[in-house]
């Protein structure tokens, strides 16, 4: 960590509405955890992050005094300071030998018709992308009607706010602290996601994650990336990223007279068809008075078109087949 991530940290959590305290208590909490395991500590670990120069600290909680024979406690706790020199490189080494090894056990988990089933992108509002009760259980839905789900991951929508300050240091009101500090905490942040891309990369079933900027540039293609409220052109940079890895079949979720998710979501699929025309995609209000029949209603006949989008491509392909075994078979 760094002095410029705590104060890119900071305006975030201004911009945001985010309590910049209570995440870096959490992220202290998770290292202590990690570190526990990485140094092999007999005693829990402490972490602390220096709030202005973002160094690491890592201490051993030792017990002193007497043990309760009830509750394990001690009388008190005397840290002790483990931090290595390398504190931030071990850390580093172990999350990317957890990370392959996590994608070598998914990649050779058996299967059976791998890549059979249509795949079907979930995007939108973020509390009704991600909360199972907000968007009536779509994930378990769709995996029920026989398609596999694939929700874009929330990473992105915290990098998204992340490089909003380059844009309008670009394009409204130039501020070079802003624009230098947001580039350099997404390229931070992609750089902690490479061993993630790497190893992803490196599988047999699995697609890397695309780098924010890379989103941008696709998003740029159909809206304005001055259009930042809500989820703004992360919205639809993800229906662009689904399509073009292979998921052209997207659920755009929305609360029922949300402006800016009509705006960047139920509003640009004209254009999405027109330049994407393999995509199919649906978009489907949530409120607590919409009818749950008619959204399902949506999303079952997304599906069907999907499945039978699916079938032509399938029979196309065939066709492709058969013509070059007769160009084979009618040149020997």
């Amino acid at each position: 960590m760094s002095s410029e991530l705590i104060s890119a940290l900071s305006d975030l959590a201004a911009e945001r509405g985010i309590d910049q305290l209570a995440v870096l208590e959490r992220l202290e909490q998770d290292l202590a955890r990690s570190y526990k395991g990485i140094l092999d500590l007999d005693w829990d670990a402490q972490v602390t992050i220096d709030r202005e120069s973002g160094r690491i600290f890592v201490y051993e909680m030792v017990g002193i005094g007497e043990e309760d024979p009830e509750t394990g406690e001690y009388e008190d706790y005397e840290p002790r300071d483990v931090t290595p020199e390398n504190v931030s490189r071990i850390a580093a080494q172990n999350a990317k030998r957890v990370i392959n090894e996590i994608v070598h056990d998914f990649d050779t988990l058996p299967c059976v018709n791998f890549g059979s089933k249509p795949r079907v992108g979930v995007v939108g509002e973020i509390l009704v992308k991600f909360h199972p009760t907000a968007n009536n259980q779509i994930v378990q839905i769709i995996e029920e009607e026989g398609c596999e789900a694939n929700v874009p991951g929330l990473v992105d929508f915290f990098l998204f706010g992340m490089l909003n300050p380059a844009f309008r240091h670009q394009e409204l009101t130039p501020n070079l602290k802003k624009y230098v500090g947001a580039k350099g905490v997404v390229a931070f942040f992609e750089k902690l996601r490479d061993p993630v891309r790497k190893a992803l990369a490196a599988s047999e079933r699995f697609e890397p994650i695309m780098h924010i900027e890379d989103i941008a540039q696709g998003a740029s293609d159909i809206i304005d990336l001055g259009n930042t409220m809500g989820e703004g052109w992360l919205l639809t940079g993800e229906m662009v990223e689904l399509v073009k890895e292979g998921t052209p079949n997207i659920v755009c979720c929305q609360p029922f007279a949300c402006l800016p998710n009509h705006v960047v979501g139920k509003a640009v699929i004209k254009e999405m068809r027109r330049q994407y025309p393999q995509s199919n995609i649906v978009a489907v209000d949530y409120d607590p008075g919409a009818s749950e029949v008619n959204q399902l209603n949506r999303i079952k006949l997304m599906i069907a078109v999907a499945f039978n989008n699916q079938k032509e491509q399938a029979e196309e392909q065939a066709a492709q087949v058969m013509d070059r075994v007769e160009e084979d078979a009618a040149r020997a």
